[in-house]
């Protein structure tokens, strides 16, 4: 808060939580419908605001080096890119035509957006009709699967659907290093079971690890039907 404050910005910190009149487990729990769901949107919209004419030069310039850390990032996804672009800034800085927090900015953004996108692309197209995917990544091209993108219809559905899949992925953004998103709540107030990466305020909002004791044994793994996991 106080970085952005000092920035301009009027911020607020704002916790996240799940509306209980959407995210619940009244009612049975439905059949298994999907295999798996992925919860999000490409950004494509976000990423038309900030690709600018000079960002777009900027980008096709550096094509190489958007790879080789789009490889890098597929490789190990818990490391920042914002810092290995700071730390070699030699090999763009000099070269650059834009502000230099800009460039970084907009690279961090790009690598985590194809990261994303391939990801659920791959699996889109290796489960087919056993994924669905709520949000708008129907804008990536993702063949022979379901993708809702009515928002409403995805707030209104979405404990239903939740619940009706096997598996719910999470993939967070790139930004997001150590923290998580508003769907974990809602997942877990669903009792859907939840696969998501491993960040470090995951223990100290849920319970990840197994508690001994002569009165409680919390599993990491519960085998219960719709299970509310975080892993």
């Amino acid at each position: 808060m106080p970085l952005l404050r000092d920035k301009g910005f009027d911020a607020h910190f704002l916790p996240l939580a799940a509306a209980p009149e959407y995210f619940n487990t009244n009612g049975p729990a439905p059949a298994y419908k999907y295999d798996i769901s992925f919860v999000g949107s490409s950004s494509l919209q976000f990423m038309d605001g900030i690709t600018t004419e000079p960002v777009q030069q900027e980008l096709e310039k550096f094509k190489p080096l958007l790879a080789r850390l789009r490889d890098s990032y597929n490789q190990n996804p818990r490391q920042s890119i914002r810092d290995w672009l700071y730390k070699h800034d030699s090999e763009w800085r000099s070269r650059i035509a834009i502000d230099p927090d800009s460039f970084v900015f907009v690279m961090q953004w790009m690598v985590g957006y194809l990261y994303r996108k391939d990801f659920v692309v791959d699996i889109a197209r290796t489960y087919k009709q056993r994924f669905i995917c709520l949000g708008r990544y129907l804008l990536v091209k993702i063949h022979g699967s379901r993708a809702c993108v009515d928002r409403r219809t995805v707030l209104h559905e979405s404990v239903h659907l939740l619940r009706s899949c096997r598996i719910n992925l999470n993939v967070n953004r790139i930004q997001t290093l150590t923290s998580f998103t508003q769907r974990i709540f809602d997942c877990k107030a669903s009792g859907a079971f939840l696969l998501t990466d491993k960040r470090a305020l995951n223990s100290e909002y849920f319970v990840t690890k197994e508690k001994t004791g002569n009165s409680s044994n919390t599993r990491r793994f519960p085998t219960a039907r719709n299970s509310s996991t975080i892993i």
